[in-house]
């Protein structure tokens, strides 16, 4: 595989933006060029005459510029797999096709069709729609330019309830249902327009997936196909909202390992925080850049930013000042306790002298105490005020001490020992200690975990403490 260049000297960072009103200029062409992997947006000169068309056309215009700057940069093109985008010429092929009466939209389970974000729905239950998707790939990688495609929306195809106020049928909407003649948006006059037959909706996500899988192999192990916000069987994935709730529902303990995952198998990773109501601030980026540090791996790449356009983040002007900062590679893979109360805390160091911490709940899908000591002596989170103090040892054996551990994995009844103790700490909320009591005290098999009178019921209080401590430093900094 082709790789885009890669360096732990600073943090590795990949480049996303649009000016959906004009140009780039020669500095921000130049200043993207500079990033090893540029994906300029599917939104760029939307605008422009010819006003919301030819964007595949535009897109291949603005990567000529950037390669221009830097014929080594990384070029990608964008294509959402799920909303036919109107601008680009493929919506238009496809609308011809849905005149004649075939159906390349998605309808529901009243054959209305339907709209996100103002955009149909690619019926991917089409092999004739999943042709015409790869087509465009395929002819956008034949001009030479690029070195993939961001597949954008490769997540399952949204249902149930919608989250805004639909409004009368037949007004303009969000989400609803296409009006083709007009290219509209409109509202069903009801809160549930994405409502399918399961088969129907099951084989959308199936040959969803298969296309996407459909388009790596079409492109060749040389070039990626980037799955925005869903492991796909492709060579790179895309984290779009990292440790701000992001789409794929996954909890950042969760995103941690993911990403730990892929990047260890050789796939190209890239996290970004931050759109639209969820901003990249001076709150949330420690958050996200510590556990970006924590699970990244060669060609992982990180930015951090409001949203994608220009003017949110992506200009050099915008540049944040630890991108310059001196990381160097991680001294190795990085260490994680978990306790029993739910907490995780992970540590990392770097060659440069640099270290990061992060201590979160393992539910938590948009918090925690993320903590970046850097090199030169600057420091980012939580933390920034006063280093927190070294964290304990971790736990014996058992939240029960050692004697407890010979009888952790044996049988109390349809459970384990250990099973039962967790439980009561974890979902009934009672302290180690009482756990422990409460469990020997009613299994035979757990008798050895009663605690002794010197065993204190956490190896965990002084841990939540801390967190808690930092927390309360943390919402005391940001007011």
């Amino acid at each position: 595989m082709d790789y885009p260049s890669f360096s732990w000297d600073i943090v590795p960072q990949y480049w996303y933006s649009t000016n959906p009103t004009g140009d780039f200029d020669d500095d921000t062409a130049a200043y993207a060029a500079s990033f090893p992997i540029v994906v300029p947006n599917g939104n760029h000169r939307r605008w422009v005459e010819p006003s919301a068309r030819q964007e595949e056309s535009k897109l291949y215009a603005v990567a000529q510029q950037i390669l221009a700057k830097n014929a080594s940069a990384k070029l990608i093109f964008y294509l959402n797999t799920m909303m036919d985008w109107t601008q680009f010429e493929l919506h238009h092929t496809l609308a011809g096709y849905e005149s004649n009466g075939t159906q390349y939209w998605n309808r529901n389970n009243q054959n209305k069709t339907l709209c996100i974000n103002s955009q149909p729905i690619f019926n991917h239950s089409s092999s004739s729609t999943r042709a015409q998707w790869i087509s465009t790939v395929t002819t956008a990688m034949n001009t030479g330019l690029y070195y993939g495609v961001f597949a954008d929306r490769a997540n399952a195809l949204p249902k149930g309830k919608l989250g805004t106020h639909p409004g009368a049928a037949g007004t303009v909407a969000t989400d609803g249902v296409w009006d083709a003649a007009t290219s509209t948006c409109l509202s069903d006059g009801t809160d549930r327009p994405f409502t399918y037959d399961r088969d129907a909706y099951d084989n959308w996500n199936n040959d969803h997936a298969m296309m996407i899988t459909a388009a790596q192999e079409a492109v060749g192990q040389s070039k990626v196909i980037i799955a925005n916000n869903n492991n796909s069987a492709t060579l790179a994935r895309h984290w779009e909202q990292w440790c701000n709730n992001d789409y794929d529902g996954a909890t950042i303990v969760e995103a941690i390992a993911n990403l730990q995952k892929l990047s260890s198998e050789g796939v190209v990773t890239m996290v970004h925080t931050g759109h639209l109501g969820h901003t990249c601030d001076h709150d949330k980026m420690p958050l996200s850049l510590s556990a970006f540090l924590i699970g990244a791996g060669e060609y992982s790449y990180y930015s951090c930013t409001d949203g994608w356009r220009i003017d949110q983040g992506w200009l050099k002007s915008a540049r944040w000042s630890w991108a310059d900062y001196a990381l160097g590679a991680p001294t190795g893979p990085a260490t994680m306790t978990a306790f029993a109360n739910g907490t995780h805390h992970y540590e990392r160091t770097f060659t440069s002298g640099t270290r990061v911490t992060l201590s979160l709940l393992n539910t938590s899908r948009d918090s925690g105490d993320g903590c970046i000591f850097w090199a030169n002596g600057v420091t980012y989170g939580s933390c920034a005020a006063s280093p927190p103090p070294s964290l304990p040892p971790a736990p014996p054996t058992t939240p029960c001490g050692a004697a407890c551990s010979a009888s952790w994995d044996a049988s109390a009844g349809s459970r384990t020992c250990g099973q039962r103790i967790d439980h009561f700490i974890t979902e009934k909320g009672l302290s180690a200690s009482a756990a422990c009591e409460r469990i020997a005290g009613r299994f035979a098999t757990c008798s050895s975990c009663m605690p002794s009178a010197d065993e204190d019921s956490s190896g965990f209080g002084t841990v939540v403490g801390w967190i808690d401590s930092s927390r309360t430093a943390s919402a005391a900094k940001r007011a």
